[in-house]
């Protein structure tokens, strides 16, 4: 971990950007700021990245709203799991709530098989290569969402009958939201060249991934104030190797990258 943080700040200042430095101290934010101002801006800076997405490679829009709504559902999963491990009356209920948002990403998923099903002759090499790997990552997890939907329904039998003994199917639903969640997160970043996407793999692993789910989705204060320098780290990293004189940017990103770092430095001016 030590070496690691070694090579982000040699990489975060190898270059001429206008990064900020954070040090230990100031780590510190109340909650108030953090629900008025950390969550927020966090939110920006998410909604950037998608859309820079979108701006290099159109077609994987789709695949964004895939990924987000297998999060959702799996975030509302651990929920019920926690709030209703001895069945509470309301769990039921709530476990319909997970069940609907998982038929909302059969559906999306099942929409995007039917449109990346054929290949168009006018792609580029590693257009192709991401197509056909995406064709298989959907077919997978076409099946997983089939398998899930079924221990949900054997879930919520049991959640009505509980004098009734079922085998609880808590592990095989958060094994196949877990596989699910792993295969969006690998496909909706493949349609990016081979010069990108180790970057914006690294980004979003050790940076965006975390930002997203504990500080926009979960709004954990404790998670955030724990990672913010290695955030800090990754994302100088990241942004400094973007923007470098040797580094071509596809056109057009450049503005989408700014507002991230202005976005992401007025949140560390906070602390």
């Amino acid at each position: 971990m030590k070496a690691r943080k070694i090579f982000l700040i040699f990489l975060a200042f190898c270059f001429s950007t206008s990064l900020y430095a954070l040090t230990s101290p100031q780590r510190k934010i109340n909650g108030d700021n953090f629900q008025k101002v950390v969550r927020p801006q966090a939110r920006i800076i998410l909604t950037q990245f998608y859309n820079l997405l979108d701006k290099i490679s159109p077609e994987q829009s789709e695949m964004i709203a895939v990924k987000q709504s297998i999060l959702d559902a799996k975030i509302n999963w651990e929920a019920w799991l926690k709030h209703c491990s001895e069945l509470a009356a309301d769990c039921p209920r709530k476990l319909e709530d997970v069940h609907r948002r998982m038929i909302h990403v059969e559906r999306l998923v099942l929409n995007l098989q039917k449109k990346t099903f054929t290949l168009n002759s006018t792609l580029k090499s590693h257009e192709i290569d991401s197509r056909i790997d995406l064709i298989d990552t959907l077919d997978e997890m076409s099946n997983q969402s089939f398998q899930l939907i079924n221990a949900i329904e054997m879930q919520t039998i049991r959640s009505v009958t509980p004098e009734v003994q079922y085998t609880p199917h808590y592990l095989e639903i958060g094994q196949n939201l877990h596989f699910m969640q792993v295969d969006a997160e690998r496909s909706f970043l493949s349609g990016l060249s081979d010069e990108l996407q180790p970057h914006f793999d690294f980004v979003w692993n050790h940076y965006l991934k975390d930002l997203e789910r504990y500080v926009v989705v979960e709004g954990k204060q404790m998670v955030f104030s724990q990672r913010v320098e290695d955030f800090n780290l990754s994302w100088n990293a990241f942004y400094s190797k973007m923007i470098g004189e040797n580094f071509a940017i596809p056109e057009g990103s450049r503005p989408y990258l700014q507002i991230m770092h202005q976005t992401w430095n007025g949140i560390l001016r906070q602390l």
